[in-house]
């Protein structure tokens, strides 16, 4: 089946080897998380949720999105010269983020509530410089189609995370040992990429004159797509910053939790997905035909792979959580559950939404992404101002889906289709999914850790076999 796919959809095979290196990482984490939830506090890992949100939500626009138009110039010498200018974006923006940053790091880690925090912040300037070089790179690495390359990549951060927290957490379970692990897993492979890029890289092409030509041709990257990129960084890393704030680190630390069992594996599946279908689509983005078959087909795999994953955490989730992380641990099990369906959809509107870029869409893209702002945050703080982080994460989680249904049939339309062509395939995975959790739930009830087995055993075998039946409804 794996060959005949890869004949009939040249995009598979190259999945196939990103989404194997995201998966090792994704299963590196996932493994890991109940040791790691056995080692630090939940406080702890509040802390680190709060820095790692303030990382990332910087790293989205520190190169202003020009490594996102590396793949689209068709001669390499000028696609040379974008990534030289995102490189000098990267390293002026950073220098000045750090200044700020480390000059009020009192006051920002006061008005976080996690003063322990503080300490740290000379670690974002690495951090900032590193996660850029990463996708800069990356995206050059993604230009050469070099897939085996990328998912190496993957697999280096994803483990250098994990080793790290693990070792440094076995000698002095503290936040550092956390905080260098996030670190390790945002500079790992930049070498090895680097590596790649200097000896592939037409470096006799690089000119200033040329840098200043591709600035101005590709200008909507950083008048609109960073502008974007902000907004959908602000709208996913802002909830543990909010509930540190406003409840406690301890709040933050439960839903820091559910990311890392759920949110994380979903993106980095997600994205490998999304650079493959990337450097597929920029290549066939004048051919419709094509161009429609590749989404489709992308999106309903997702789907029926997504839905045993996900729906196994709505049907139990506190139960697992309680299990494989530790009583304590039961709390992040009923954020999963309001969360679960949304995390579902994003592992599908996460590769999609490179269409926009595919596309040279920057306006929809940025309106999509105010709109994904205000929706998520409006949401949350809602909750908040109710005074229950359970209401909140449920509000935050249902805002969430509603909009991504709303946003993919864009996405869809990008790529000459839409939803409604594509929902009578998609039912099928939706409705096995519904029909395996109620045989599951009703046929298993109980509380105890071999009852919680027995229900998720019954609900995967149920939704593997129907679908195994009903295999050509999918694609």
């Amino acid at each position: 089946m794996i060959e005949a796919l890869s004949e009939r959809y040249p995009l598979f095979r190259n999945v196939l080897l990103l989404v194997g290196g995201s998966a090792l990482t994704a299963a590196a984490i996932v493994l890991s998380a109940p040791i790691l939830s056995r080692i630090y506090e939940p406080r702890a890992f509040g802390a680190l949720a709060v820095y790692s949100s303030i990382v990332t939500m910087l790293c989205s626009f520190t190169s202003l999105r020009y490594e996102s138009a590396i793949p689209l110039p068709e001669e390499h010498g000028r696609a040379a010269n974008v990534l030289a200018l995102a490189f000098l974006v990267l390293i002026a923006l950073s220098g000045l983020l750090s200044v700020f940053l480390i000059g009020f790091r009192a006051e920002i880690s006061g008005w976080l509530r996690t003063p322990e925090l503080a300490p740290y912040f000379w670690l974002i300037p690495l951090g900032l410089v590193g996660n850029g070089a990463f996708q800069i790179l990356g995206y050059w690495a993604l230009r050469k189609e070099r897939f085996p390359l990328m998912a190496r990549t993957r697999i280096t951060q994803g483990v250098g995370t994990v080793v790290v927290q693990l070792i440094w957490g076995a000698v002095s379970p503290g936040l550092a040992g956390l905080i260098a692990g996030d670190l390790s897993g945002r500079v790992g492979g930049v070498a090895r990429l680097g590596h790649f890029a200097w000896a592939d890289l037409p470096r006799q092409a690089i000119t200033w004159a040329e840098i200043r030509s591709v600035a101005i041709r590709y200008r909507d990257f950083p008048l609109l797509n960073s502008a974007a990129a902000a907004l959908t960084a602000v709208s996913t890393q802002i909830p543990p910053v909010l509930l540190s704030h406003f409840f406690e680190p301890a709040i933050a630390g439960y839903y820091a939790l559910t990311s890392r069992a759920m949110a994380v594996p979903a993106a980095l599946v997600g994205q490998a997905v999304g650079q493959a279908f990337f450097a597929r689509a920029a290549l066939i983005r004048n051919d419709k035909a094509a161009l429609r078959q590749l989404t489709e087909t992308t999106a309903l795999l997702l789907l029926a792979g997504g839905v045993p994953v996900f729906g196994a955490v709505l049907l139990d989730g506190q139960g697992l959580f309680g299990t494989v992380f530790g009583q304590q641990w039961r709390q992040s099990g009923v954020y999963a559950q309001w969360l679960a369906p949304w995390f579902l959809l994003w592992l599908i509107a996460n590769p999609l939404s490179n269409l926009l870029t595919v596309r040279e869409w920057q306006g929809t893209t940025l309106k999509y992404s105010a709109l994904e702002c205000l929706a998520k945050t409006a949401a949350l703080s809602w909750g908040i101002w109710l005074g229950s982080d359970q209401i909140a994460v449920a509000l935050l989680g249902a805002a969430a889906f509603l909009l991504s249904l709303f946003t993919m049939n864009r996405f869809f339309e990008a790529a000459y289709s839409s939803m409604l062509d594509v929902l009578p395939r998609a039912k099928w995975s939706v409705l096995l999914g519904a029909l395996s959790l109620v045989i599951a739930a009703v046929a298993v009830q109980g509380t105890g850790t071999w009852h919680l087995a027995l229900r998720l055993s019954i609900f995967l075998l149920c939704y593997c076999g129907l679908a195994f039946r009903t295999k050509e409804q999918f694609v």
